[in-house]
């Protein structure tokens, strides 16, 4: 017998147009022990369809039409409040896809670890801290007694998932729902966190909803595969017949999307005498670390970027790859003049970046643009696309109000985008269409280079494919230098002639990506190739992942995938 058992499961929300479906008749069973994986693109239902299950859904304007969910004699659609309260957090626990909205900023983190143990539980004070220092380690976050002092915020996004993933663990649930648990996580983070989860489905019997748009995640982890597209199943089964044999041309065309090889057009052939566009000599960043947030002196300093030295030619595409710490946005914004290096030169086709100030760096920032990982943070809600694009327009240069129309009406063309939507606010867009306005703002400026700071780490792998092409498009047809940012090593594979990996603030190897792929020299750089999930069950199961430990690659010697168990 199913340890839990949907039918027919449907989700309608009541909005100002009228009904909208958001999940139809919706059916599967889930076995202990096994996990379900279930893929789709952003408004196909996945995330609706966990929620309903432990009464999450905002009601109204979400309403449950129709269906059952059956969980050891209990339907979860139609339990009374008090009765899903005893089982959410203990016997079904829920990893959140966005941890800085799940965490509570007000409270510690070892505040909201400790209180589901001692609550469901029943653990002494001093029992349930023990277990969450021991839950922090498990999920690789160093110095666990000194965390659990601390607030969300002071946790970058990646720590804060593992917050969460740890908090969901802690009470061992016959249940785990994961909700994109690992899209903010580095690949090597990422596997680790994966092993865990095997690791205590193994131990525990725990069955597992494991939501993504990573279809190698899904290779590795699932033992069923359902396919959702506008709230419908399209196809569900064995992860070998999905993967292998898939039937629906939908799913074809996700497995179609993924980045699985090498740049598709050849690097611009450069000649070997041509100057630098961009060379970046000794750059040292550092940041001020403080004990406590009010009145308290710096009492060290955190070296973010470490003696950063290579050169970028006119036209070239750079990926640059590490873990979350690793330095890479650091050193984008120092590039830019976002962040000022203590030491080392920035020298931009002879004009030392460092040096310039007031009027002579506003001259010059127009040649030196960034997009930003979300594009919905970094564009201002009050303004239309025309009005965005119009302000980028006219700080580049004066410009009458038919050409500003007429170079918006052609940059939304560039990108992608219907002329026609111009006029519409960022709130009004998907996430991809608002990562192509963000990236025809910074070509308003007709830059030389492009610094994208993980352009695509939260879109779907349709989406995310259609801006890889956009990239390289404007890459050949404008010459546009680019600077691409990422902690998916197939999307640097996939987009840059050149990957620089970063690891605690230095470049550790540099080199043609097809050779650094290839050929891996640096232990650090074999350790994030071997964590990339790969699209193909059989293959992801039987990897052996090893992990870096520093030091070691001058002996060649790698760590191996080792795991303890949580409980």
């Amino acid at each position: 017998m199913a340890l839990l058992s949907v039918k027919d499961l449907s989700v309608c929300f009541h909005t100002r147009l009228g009904l909208a479906r958001a999940v139809d008749r919706i059916s599967f069973d889930l076995e202990t022990g096994r996990t379900l994986g279930i893929v789709g693109e952003s408004g196909s239902g996945k995330t609706v369809t966990a929620h309903s299950l432990l009464g999450l859904l905002p009601s109204p304007p979400a309403r449950i039409e129709n269906g059952s969910a059956l969980f050891d004699g209990i339907d979860l659609l139609r339990a009374p409040e008090d009765v899903l309260r005893a089982v959410r957090g203990n016997r079904i626990s829920m990893i959140f896809q966005d941890p800085l909205s799940s965490l509570n900023p007000y409270l510690t983190i070892g505040t909201q670890l400790i209180e589901p143990l001692r609550v469901h539980g029943g653990l002494s004070r001093k029992a349930a801290t023990e277990r969450a220092m021991a839950g922090l380690d498990e999920v690789g976050i160093s110095h666990p007694a000194e965390r659990l002092h601390s607030y969300p915020h002071e946790f970058s996004g990646g720590m804060r998932q593992r917050v969460m993933i740890a908090m969901a663990l802690s009470t061992a649930p016959d249940i785990l729902i994961a909700d994109e648990p690992t899209t903010a996580l580095d690949v090597t983070i990422q596997a680790q966190i994966l092993d865990l989860i095997r690791h205590l489905q193994g131990r525990h019997g725990i069955a597992t909803i494991f939501i993504s748009h990573n279809l190698g995640v899904i290779a590795g982890i699932a033992d069923e595969v359902m396919v959702m597209r506008r709230g419908v199943c399209v196809e569900r089964g064995s992860a070998e017949d999905v993967f292998y044999r898939p039937a629906h041309v939908y799913t074809r065309q996700l497995l179609a999307s993924i980045p699985t090889r090498g740049k598709p057009t050849p690097p611009p052939a450069e000649s070997p005498d041509a100057a630098p566009l961009l060379k970046i000599d000794g750059i040292r960043v550092s940041y001020a670390q403080r004990k406590a947030p009010f009145g308290r002196r710096p009492t060290a300093r955190i070296r973010a970027v470490d003696d950063v030295s290579l050169e970028l030619h006119r036209g070239e595409i750079l990926g640059l790859v590490g873990e979350s710490g690793s330095g890479k946005s650091t050193m984008a914004r120092t590039l830019l003049r976002l962040v000022e290096p203590d030491s080392g030169s920035l020298t931009m086709e002879g004009v030392p970046l460092g040096s310039l100030r007031g009027s002579a760096l506003r001259a010059i920032r127009p040649r030196l643009q960034m997009i930003f990982q979300d594009p919905y943070s970094s564009l201002d809600p009050r303004m239309t696309v025309h009005e965005c694009l119009r302000e980028a327009l006219l700080q580049r240069a004066p410009a009458s109000r038919e050409q500003v129309l007429r170079e918006s009406t052609q940059l939304m063309l560039d990108v992608g985008l219907e002329p026609a939507q111009i006029g519409k606010y960022p709130h009004e867009f998907s996430g991809g269409q608002r990562q192509r306005i963000a990236i025809a703002r910074a070509l308003a400026m007709r830059p030389e280079l492009i610094v994208a700071d993980e352009p695509v780490s939260s879109l779907d792998v349709t989406v995310q494919a259609l801006i890889l092409d956009l990239l390289l498009e404007l890459n050949r047809r404008r010459g546009v230098t680019l600077i691409i940012i990422s902690h998916d090593l197939s999307v640097i594979r996939y987009v840059s002639d050149r990957t620089a990996v970063m690891y605690r603030g230095r470049i550790v190897e540099l080199g043609a990506t097809e050779d650094l792929f290839r050929e891996p020299k640096h232990g650090y750089t074999r350790a994030l190739l071997s964590a990339i999930p790969i699209p193909d069950p059989r293959v992801e199961r039987s990897r052996r992942r090893t992990f870096y430990a520093e030091g070691e690659q001058e002996a060649g010697k790698m760590a191996p995938s080792t795991q303890s168990p949580l409980f």
